[in-house]
C-alpha cells in the first residue's frame, strides 16, 4: 500500500506534468484556481495535499480527469530513486533459481565493463 507521503509526492508530480502539458506556470495556474503560487509549489513539491474543491478546480483547469492525476504507474516506472529501483530489484531476484542467478549476474557483470 502507498503511504500518504508517497501519495502527496506523486500526486504532485502527476499536477506539474499535466501543467507543464498545458503550457501554464504555477502562477498562471494558481490564478486559474483561486490559490497562491506558494500553496501550488507545496502541492507540486509533494509537501501538501489538496481538497476535493482545490482537485475540482484544477481537474478543469488542466482539462484532466481527476483519476489521470492519481494514475502513477509511469511515475513508479521512470522516477524511482536509485535506490527504490535497487531494492525492486532485489526483491525480482529473491524469487529465481541458483541457474537464472547466475546469468542475470552474467549480465550484470558484462554491463559493469562497458
Amino acid at each position: 500500500m502507498i503511504t500518504l507521503s508517497r501519495l502527496k509526492k506523486n500526486f504532485g508530480l502527476k499536477v506539474k506534468k499535466y501543467r507543464e502539458d498545458s503550457g501554464l506556470t504555477q502562477t498562471k495556474l494558481a490564478e486559474l484556481i483561486g490559490i497562491e503560487p506558494a500553496s501550488l509549489s507545496r502541492i507540486e513539491s509533494g509537501k501538501s495535499f489538496v481538497s476535493s474543491v482545490i482537485l475540482h478546480k484544477i481537474c478543469r483547469a488542466l482539462n484532466v480527469e481527476p483519476v489521470k492525476l492519481f494514475d502513477f504507474k509511469d511515475i513508479y516506472e521512470n522516477d524511482l530513486p536509485k535506490c527504490a529501483k535497487i531494492i525492486a530489484i532485489a526483491k525480482i531476484l529473491e524469487c529465481l533459481t541458483d541457474e537464472q542467478l547466475n546469468f542475470i549476474y552474467g549480465v550484470i557483470a558484462t554491463l559493469k565493463k562497458d
